[in-house]
C-alpha cells in the first residue's frame, strides 16, 4: 500500500469516527446507545 493511500484510509476512518460520535451525541443516538449498553449488561449478568 502506498503511503498516501494509508493516509487516505486513516482520514476516512477519522471522518467516520467523528460522524459516529456526533450520532451518539444526538438524542436518538444516545437512546440507542443506552439500550445497547443495557442489553450488553444483561447478557453479561446471565
Amino acid at each position: 500500500m502506498a503511503p498516501q493511500k494509508g493516509l487516505y484510509v486513516n482520514e476516512r476512518y477519522q471522518v467516520l469516527k467523528r460522524k459516529e460520535s456526533q450520532a451518539l451525541l444526538s438524542d436518538e443516538g444516545s437512546h440507542i446507545f443506552a439500550q445497547v449498553k443495557l442489553m450488553w449488561n444483561l447478557s453479561l449478568v446471565r
